[in-house]
C-alpha cells in the first residue's frame, strides 16, 4: 500500500506468512494464545483471511478477528463465505 510517497506494509505469499507464524507455536500452545487479524479492515482481503485461517486452523493454532464488519462487501461475504 502506498500512504503519500512511502511504502507501508509489506507483500506477502500466504506460505511464507503461515511459516513465519509457525515460528511462534510454541508460544502460542504455552500461552493458550495465537493470532489476532487486525489493522484496517481484514475481511476486505476475503479470500486471503479465508486461506491463512484454514492453513492456521490445521496447525492448531488459535485465531481471533478484530473487525468493525463495516464494509460494502457484507451481502457478498455472507453468500460465499460462510464458516464451515
Amino acid at each position: 500500500m502506498i500512504l503519500g510517497t512511502f511504502l507501508v506494509g509489506e507483500i506477502i505469499c500466504l506460505d511464507d506468512l503461515v511459516e513465519k507464524i509457525k515460528h511462534y507455536e510454541n508460544y502460542f500452545h504455552a500461552s493458550c494464545g495465537g493470532v489476532t487479524l487486525s489493522g484496517g479492515e481484514p475481511l476486505l482481503q476475503p479470500k486471503f483471511v479465508l486461506s491463512l485461517l484454514k492453513e492456521l486452523k490445521k496447525a492448531h493454532i488459535h485465531v481471533a478477528i478484530d473487525t468493525s464488519r463495516y464494509n460494502r462487501f457484507n451481502r457478498y461475504y455472507k453468500r460465499n463465505y460462510k464458516s464451515n
